[in-house]
């Protein structure tokens, strides 16, 4: 009778055991899905919020459904967003998940697309990793142009410049100064918000070799903490790192 019994436990051991295995087995098996999208900047360096969302793949997978209990742990970076960490996540929904990074990328100092996000499947309903690609921007400080007035010899520029986070500084006109001195004056410096300065030069006579005035911005009027050299009165991008 025990000899029965003994093999009646050993029978349901093996059972126990082999279910374990073909279960984990499909897990590992299942095909990683490209059925995520990030909605929201990701760049270089810095602090930026984002938010995952399902979305239906190219190949007719239906999206991606999040578990609420999903965590840091079960999501990870690849590519050019190697070197981002996860401040916190927070589940919004079983479609959305809004990410909050920081850090620096690894060796990535131009615009790249092929950053990576993945999210386990421990933290998909369907159990299949998910996956979706990222650009990973360099931030810059950009003027979409600029308005002008006065007369073909004494000329008036103005531009308003944006930076995508970090901080200008409130006394950022200190470190503002026209870089050809003997043509213009700097009229007004404006610290609209920690992101937006805006810029005046007037007397400014566009027939002595220059289109537009030039001026120096000094590292310590963002937190960038980068000099740069930018034109009133004209679009522009300046790199920030």
């Amino acid at each position: 009778m025990k000899s029965k019994s003994k093999i009646v436990v050993a029978v349901c051991a093996l059972l126990c055991i082999t279910t374990l295995l073909f279960t984990t087995a499909c897990s590992f098996g299942k095909e990683a899905l490209n059925n995520v999208d990030c909605m929201g900047s990701i760049y270089i360096d810095g602090e930026q919020t984002v938010v995952l969302e399902g979305s239906m793949s190219a190949m007719g997978d239906e999206a991606a459904r999040f578990k609420s209990d999903i965590s840091a742990s079960d999501i990870t970076f690849s590519g050019t967003l190697t070197g981002k960490k996860i401040v916190s996540v927070t589940y919004r929904s079983e479609e959305s998940v809004q990410l909050v990074l920081s850090g620096k990328t690894q060796g990535a100092s131009v615009d790249d697309a092929d950053g990576m996000i993945t999210v386990s499947g421990r933290a998909t309903q369907n159990g299949s990793d998910s996956y979706c690609y990222v650009w990973v921007k360099k931030p810059q400080m950009i003027t979409g142009g600029g308005s002008s007035s006065g007369s073909s010899t004494n000329k008036r520029f103005t531009s308003t410049f944006t930076i995508p986070y970090g901080t200008i500084a409130a006394n950022a006109a200190d470190y503002i100064t026209l870089v050809n001195q003997n043509n213009g004056n700097i009229k007004e410096v404006q610290v609209v918000d920690e992101h937006t300065l805006k810029i005046s030069v007037e007397n400014f006579d566009p027939t002595q070799g220059e289109n537009f005035p030039s001026v120096k911005i000094a590292a310590p009027a963002t937190s960038f903490n980068v000099e740069l050299v930018v034109l009133i009165g004209k679009a522009g991008n300046y790199d920030l790192v």
